[in-house]
């Protein structure tokens, strides 16, 4: 008797969600629906491409049905596909992060905040360690711009100094960190955001803005900006 393989079935609601959106049955599966299900992957890693591919496949064995067929085309892709994550990454320029910057609503407080996160990360290099060590403290602000542990920004040179602002006219503590989290509760937490949950919401804005797996070309930190050691530091 034949071994019935597990099945995943968070690869297979997506297939079953598109047979439903184009009027088809998921089972058997139409040679076309399948392969148009399998084209709209295009821009996943292989091993995405393979595990679709493979969870449909063997439910239609599991059920006694005939597999559907792969067009060349749909072997091409999958075979083109990038093998590493990495490799998908988009480089994060002044074009980028101004798409990322509509998507955020600065009247919101967590939005303010994200919109600050995003500028120092990507315009001005800040490492996550860096900017989970910056505390309010360390901004000010003057006529033309603000300034971080003392390093002017003028508002010509980056749009850091308004979402600053937003982000502080929010903010609920007058000391302490810089950039703060939701607790379970609903309330702010008095720690700094980790690091994780920056990367988080980065992500996010991201991912509205249409990018894919943000990420900071080696070498662009400018000098004039602390690295996470100094920022400790001060």
């Amino acid at each position: 008797m034949r071994r019935r393989k597990h099945i995943v079935p968070n690869r297979m609601s997506g297939y079953v969600a598109f047979c439903a959106g184009v009027g088809a049955a998921p089972f058997p599966a139409d040679d076309a629906v399948f392969n148009d299900y399998m084209r709209s992957l295009e821009g996943r890693i292989r091993h995405t491409f393979q595990l679709h591919r493979r969870a449909i496949v063997n439910a239609h064995r599991n059920m006694g049905l005939p597999p559907p067929r792969v067009d060349r085309d749909v072997r091409d892709l999958e075979r083109r596909a990038p093998r590493r994550r990495g490799s998908l990454r988009t480089t994060i320029g002044e074009r980028e992060v101004q798409a990322m910057l509509r998507t955020l609503d600065p009247t919101a407080a967590t939005e303010a905040r994200d919109g600050a996160m995003c500028v120092l990360r990507f315009v001005h290099g800040y490492t996550a360690a860096a900017l989970c060590a910056l505390r309010v403290e360390d901004v000010s602000f003057f006529a033309r711009g603000v300034a971080i542990k003392g390093i002017p920004i003028e508002d010509g040179d980056s749009p850091l100094s308004g979402w600053m602002r937003a982000w502080l006219a929010n903010h609920p503590r007058e000391r302490g960190a810089l950039f703060l989290g939701w607790d379970r509760r609903g309330y702010w937490n008095r720690g700094p955001l980790c690091r994780s949950w920056l990367y988080m919401r980065l992500v996010r804005a991201a991912r509205l803005a249409g990018l894919i797996n943000p990420a900071l070309p080696r070498g662009a930190r400018p000098a004039l900006i602390p690295d996470a050691r100094s920022a400790r530091r001060g």
